[in-house]
């Protein structure tokens, strides 16, 4: 239905617009002793999450056709949330070492 495919658009629209800000929030946050491996964590676990997303919508979708997407926008809802307790960077020192923090 024409619902399912706008509600999938701005689904789509509103991932893209997040993740053009995300690298430089991650960078922001981890000081610089750790920050290479802090942000290669983050960008493999988003790897991951891209090979996992396939599976659960394929095989989840055959037994329960609503599942998947309660899960991902389940999931979309968390990351919205959880977002609003990172720390502001703005106008403060970025952190040199783990002690700073």
């Amino acid at each position: 239905s024409w619902v399912r495919m706008v509600l999938a658009l701005t689904g789509k629209l509103s991932i893209s617009c997040a993740w053009s800000g995300l690298g430089l929030h991650a960078m922001e946050l981890f000081p610089t002793e750790v920050r290479s491996l802090a942000y290669g964590l983050c960008f493999m676990s988003s790897r991951l999450g891209g090979i996992i997303a396939p599976m659960v919508s394929d095989i989840l979708g055959m037994y329960l056709p609503w599942a998947p997407s309660v899960i991902f926008g389940g999931g979309a809802l968390v990351a919205g949330l959880a977002n609003l307790l990172l720390p502001e960077t703005l106008g403060h020192d970025l952190p040199d070492t783990i002690h700073d923090l």
